[in-house]
């Protein structure tokens, strides 16, 4: 009884820890370039031990934590410092933690001239520094879909001033979340160049969390967890009883 008790309270905690994870993707619905976090789940006990160690019983525990980098929509916004990025690759942006990586693409233009992220962190060029442009030309700039960025005069002759860096990882579940669209890739990670992308100005991608995936996932782990929870009053209603048997025998 006391193993079963103790499955039924594990099942409870994942389905808590299932729950958080759904409320922090609903939160960030709305948030640009966010990618959903996920969590895994597993078994204590495999094949022949859940009989033998178990007797029968199992236990769930959290095997791992990922985000998923499936793309968002893309949002017209008309602002010619919204970026985003058409299928693969991430903007790379430096910050006090490092070299970033985000999906995020709604860029300022800083007072010095540096394109910047939202937050104020620069943004880098395809040679790892950041980019500035010239103050008189930034109301007619263009990022065309390789991510090069050309100031355009009044005769309609453009420039190119620079060039974002837009990158790739080999494996994106190597990558430790910073912030809740920046990304830190390990020292033993590795960079490689896009391919399979185009740029595209006055946009942004939107958050890929679907509000009707996660609310029917919240609803579905709230019954589970109800479930538990029942079951727990229920191993507890027995043990009053069983006490009452011992105290009468």
């Amino acid at each position: 009884m006391v193993s079963g008790k103790y499955s039924a309270l594990s099942g409870a905690i994942a389905r808590q820890q299932s729950i958080a994870n759904t409320s922090a993707n609903l939160a960030h619905v709305s948030t640009a370039g966010y990618k959903k976090k996920r969590i895994s789940f597993e078994a204590i006990f495999k094949g022949e031990q859940q009989i033998a160690a178990g007797k029968g019983v199992n236990y769930n525990r959290i095997r791992g934590n990922y985000s998923d980098f499936s793309q968002g929509p893309l949002k017209e916004t008309g602002n010619p410092f919204d970026i985003a990025i058409n299928g693969e690759g991430f903007f790379k942006i430096r910050s006090s933690e490092g070299d970033l990586l985000t999906r995020k693409g709604n860029f300022i233009l800083g007072d010095d001239g540096r394109l910047l992220t939202d937050s104020g962190l620069p943004v880098l060029s395809s040679g790892g520094a950041e980019i500035f442009i010239p103050q008189e030309d930034s109301t007619n700039i263009a990022f065309d879909k390789e991510g090069n960025i050309s100031t355009i005069n009044e005769s309609g002759e453009s420039t190119i001033v620079g060039q974002l860096a837009i990158v790739n990882v080999e494996n994106t579940d190597t990558l430790q979340e910073v912030k809740d669209t920046a990304y830190a890739l390990p020292q033993d990670g590795l960079e490689i160049p896009a391919e399979n992308f185009n740029v595209v100005q006055g946009s942004i991608e939107g958050s890929n969390v679907n509000m009707t995936e996660e609310m029917s996932k919240m609803l579905a782990d709230n019954r589970l967890y109800e479930a538990y929870h029942n079951i727990l009053k229920s191993y507890g209603k027995l043990g009053e009883k069983l006490s009452e048997l011992g105290s009468i025998g």
